[in-house]
């Protein structure tokens, strides 16, 4: 038995498995809980032969946290077998142990390129072969930032894909780690704003612009709809709002207002059961069309100023 089998562990996983909106709400519960991190992936279908993967719809979420092996391990531990026991006790999970080196490179092994349309997202540690007319967006998370697997974030790629022309301005509010800018950026957006109010977001969102090399086209600013920069960037062509759907109900008289007439936000992270509020705020606010989209769980909603 070599020594590295022999050491003892490091970190203690736990990986649950449910239906997307619940793991959201499962990822939220265990975080305050697990200092050693948490990763949510959705159950994805490799492609044989390729670094792609399918996401077929109402796939369930992976949740996975972290804990370091210590003395308050498990009284911890014992903190969130009793959470799932008492809010989530359908949900099925295992745990394990892991090294250092196993812990540092195991959530890595969920990331696969992600293509939509001739958009391929990947992240750095992964090699692809792009196709004739591709346009690749590379980025390296972190264990706290995605790469666009999660179906709203894939639902507003693909309304880029869709809405963006050449010499747009877009406005993309909760950039997250400026997937969503960096992808109209390389598809001939003019110029596009950023904004988040999560400071890692932002600092992550910066180098991942930085290194796919549309930095004179993208600004990435920490703040939200009342910061200075979205007024001074003034009404976009296009703007894209990845936002749960309390934020979408609050803040939709503020998010139309960012748009020229006539143009449209692609508006995702709303859950099934939120639909109703969203569409009813957004059509008080003027929204003179409004389209829905049925991602399993989730709705992504093109809105017409």
């Amino acid at each position: 038995m070599s020594a590295a089998s022999e050491a003892a562990p490091d970190w203690w996983q736990i990986a649950i498995l449910a239906p997307a909106t619940q793991a959201e709400q499962i990822a939220e519960a265990l975080t305050p809980l697990v200092y050693g991190g948490v990763a949510s992936h959705p159950a994805v279908a490799p492609i044989e032969g390729t670094e792609e993967y399918l996401l077929p719809a109402g796939s369930p979420t992976q949740v996975i946290g972290y804990l370091p092996v210590d003395e308050a391990l498990d009284a911890r531990r014992a903190e969130i077998r009793a959470l799932l026991r008492d809010h989530w006790p359908n949900a099925p999970f295992a745990e394990g142990d892991l090294q250092d080196e196993d812990w540092s490179e195991t959530w890595k092994a969920h990331f696969r390129a992600l293509r939509v349309g001739n958009v391929v997202v990947r992240p750095a540690w992964r090699q692809h072969k792009l196709r004739p007319g591709d346009i690749e967006v590379v980025l390296d998370p972190g264990m706290a930032f995605g790469t666009g697997d999660h179906p709203t974030t894939r639902a507003c790629l693909r309304g880029v894909v869709r809405h963006l022309r050449p010499g747009m301005r877009v406005f993309d509010l909760g950039t997250g780690s400026a997937i969503l800018a960096i992808a109209a950026a390389k598809l001939g957006a003019a110029a596009v704003l950023g904004v988040d109010i999560d400071e890692l977001a932002v600092q992550a969102a910066r180098v991942n612009v930085r290194d796919n090399g549309v930095a004179a086209s993208v600004a990435i600013e920490l703040g939200g709809l009342d910061h200075a920069s979205v007024a001074a960037f003034g009404a976009a062509d296009l703007v894209l709002a990845n936002l749960n759907s309390a934020l979408h109900v609050q803040l939709a008289a503020g998010i139309l207002a960012t748009v020229k007439p006539g143009c449209c936000i692609v508006a995702s992270g709303v859950g099934s059961a939120g639909l109703r509020g969203v569409t009813q705020a957004y059509r008080a606010a003027g929204a003179s069309a409004l389209s829905v989209r049925n991602l399993g769980e989730w709705r992504a909603l093109t809105i017409t100023k």
